[in-house]
């Protein structure tokens, strides 16, 4: 993933608008329920999901995509091939960036000019606060008893 966004990033560092922040986040989820009375097997299932939320922001930390009305414009959600084939996954995040590049930078363009239209708007805090990097592996498991 890291290999796929780092070229994502130069790519679209090319095109006019140029991205500012792209990021991916997966959830790997593997989730199994099982359902039991007196002492016999009723139900077992076992669902696994890979998703993804790709983020691009065009723009800048002060006025980007996500301005106003437009703040889906800024994640697309997917899904990933659960085998861990990299061209696959590689593929899919490409797909992803790019249709969300396209959504970000219509979004921007229409930001930038209903700012420019309107009057000063009351809230002037900026679009994307920039945080430092946090990263979460974890699971997480509950019994659940019948």
């Amino acid at each position: 993933m890291q290999k796929e966004l780092k070229r994502a990033q130069d790519a679209l560092s090319k095109l006019d608008p140029a991205p500012y922040f792209v990021s991916y986040s997966v959830y790997d989820q593997d989730n199994a329920t099982t359902f039991g009375s007196q002492g016999s097997l009723m139900n077992s299932t076992r669902l696994r999901r890979r998703s993804v939320n790709v983020i691009v922001r065009v723009g800048n930390a002060t006025l980007d995509n996500s301005h106003g009305d437009s703040r889906a414009s800024a994640i697309n959600p997917g899904l990933l091939p659960l085998e861990d084939d990299p061209d696959a996954i590689a593929h899919t995040l490409w797909q992803l960036t790019y249709s969300e590049y396209r959504k970000a930078s219509q979004a921007f363009l229409n930001a930038k000019t209903s700012t420019q239209v309107h009057a000063q708007e009351e809230d002037t805090s900026a679009d994307f606060s920039q945080e430092s990097a946090q990263t979460h592996a974890g699971t997480s498991s509950s019994p659940i008893c019948s």
